[in-house]
């Protein structure tokens, strides 16, 4: 994918571009699938500041007979705090559904906004089970690290290392135009998240849950 943007400055009034290449690459075998989804980000940012910056997701599927399982990462690039005021490091999440890979909770899904531009690295294993030709059980891992460390009030540096998230979910397929599906997630924070504005009180178990009933049909049928 190549994407040419122009952007306003809201205060001057000035037009920018910025532009974006990359794409995906993959490689399958028998039971394993291989794959590497990169981007560059590089022009002028709506600040007028010099841009320089990337978006990295590898990740390597193994389907078994009983089970799938995928290990990869999404790394998000911010700015390094040595770089100069007039250039930036921090990728925009163009098109992409941040929380495919980030968590059903969304606690990152604004960038750079919601790492205060410190990029975001968040390992992630996925794993599917089918229980049965209905029931599947499915588990999303995730741990969020900031690619360059937050400094508390003081000035002092604290740990990359955000929290994890953990979401459980259940499909269940009773006929075939009816789908049931429950989850249930949880996100456990660090000190660190107290200096971004997304949880309310890290020093608690942060839970979500939904239930989802879809029930397809068709409207019209017609012969001819």
């Amino acid at each position: 994918m190549n994407a040419i943007d122009f952007l306003e400055n809201t205060n001057s009034g000035k037009l920018y571009t910025r532009a974006t290449a990359g794409g995906r690459i993959e490689f399958k075998t028998k039971h394993w699938y291989y794959t590497l989804n990169s981007y560059l980000q590089f022009g002028r940012n709506s600040k007028g500041q010099k841009l320089f910056a990337y978006y990295f997701q590898p990740e390597v599927k193994l389907s078994l007979l009983k089970s799938t399982w995928r290990l990869g990462a999404e790394i998000i690039s911010g700015s390094n705090p040595n770089i100069s005021d007039n250039s930036s490091g921090d990728f925009d999440v163009l098109y992409g559904v941040t929380w495919k890979f980030n968590g059903n909770m969304n606690v990152f899904t604004r960038f750079p906004a919601d790492v205060n531009g410190k990029g975001l690295v968040n390992p992630y294993l996925f794993a599917v089970f089918p229980l049965n030709n209905k029931l599947s059980l499915r588990s999303d891992f995730h741990l969020f690290y900031t690619q360059y460390p937050l400094l508390n009030n003081l000035g002092q540096k604290m740990t990359k290392f955000l929290g994890y998230e953990n979401d459980f979910s259940l499909k269940y397929l009773p006929v075939k135009e009816l789908e049931i599906n429950y989850a249930f997630s949880f996100y456990k924070s660090t000190n660190t998240m107290q200096y971004l504005p997304k949880i309310q009180d890290e020093n608690k178990l942060a839970v979500w849950s939904y239930l989802m009933i879809s029930y397809s049909f068709n409207a019209m049928n017609s012969k001819h």
